[in-house]
């Protein structure tokens, strides 16, 4: 018997998200603004959430925190997209306030982190 696991040829996938990715800057520009995101939130979450015995290797990677990030990003664009388009959801309206949703989500995530330093103490 043959215990190999089959080995699927992703090449091609990956080279057509790196193309759009180039030809589309507005989404690398979402997804490194949402890496910095999530690691800003997963460093709250570490430093003053959680017990310092336990470790969550889930979260404590790069595709985890970049995640966390779009998560995060997606909340703050709801309300932006819902007031200058409408329901209607296509690729030019999600990025027509990408801008808008990056500045208001760091603003308002670093005003909740400046929160939490000020009131809570470290565990």
């Amino acid at each position: 018997m043959n215990d190999t696991i089959p080995q699927i040829d992703t090449t091609a996938i990956q080279e057509k998200i790196i193309s759009w990715l180039l030809i589309t800057p507005k989404a690398l520009a979402i997804l490194v603004c949402s890496l910095f995101s999530g690691q800003l939130w997963f460093f709250v979450i570490v430093t003053y959430f959680k017990a310092r015995n336990k470790g969550n290797t889930y979260i404590n990677n790069i595709l985890a925190k970049t995640v966390i990030g779009v998560l995060w990003f997606s909340l703050i664009n709801l309300p932006i997209h819902l007031i200058r388009n409408g329901i209607s959801v296509t690729y030019e309206n999600v990025f027509s306030n990408y801008l808008y949703t990056l500045l208001y989500g760091f603003v308002i995530q670093g005003v909740i982190f400046i929160l939490i330093i000020s009131f809570k103490k470290e565990k």
